[in-house]
């Protein structure tokens, strides 16, 4: 039995999402074991001190997304900017 293109295409996506979805339910169960070995062996005072800061800056981030939107594209056009100059410098020292 032969597979056309297509239906070893279809076959092919179809694993490999069914893989992605085991690797991140494997992450995901990780990220939480972790997070209850963390929270087993901090100090309550700690751990409060953390939950509020942690509340803040979500409070923080919902009330300004836009400004920290902008912030992050031009943090992200710096540093491709810098690369890029970088990567220009390398090429004419050659």
């Amino acid at each position: 039995m032969t597979m056309t293109a297509q239906g070893n295409k279809a076959s092919t996506s179809t694993e490999f999402r069914r893989q992605a979805a085991r690797a991140a339910g494997r992450l995901r169960d990780t990220a939480v074991h972790v997070g209850h070995l963390v929270e087993a062996r901090t100090p309550e005072p700690v751990l409060a001190t953390a939950r509020a800061g942690a509340g803040r800056a979500v409070t923080m981030a919902r009330t300004n997304r836009t400004a920290l939107t902008a912030a992050a594209g031009l943090l992200a056009a710096a540093v491709l900017t810098r690369k890029a100059r970088r990567v220009r410098r390398t090429r004419r020292q050659r």
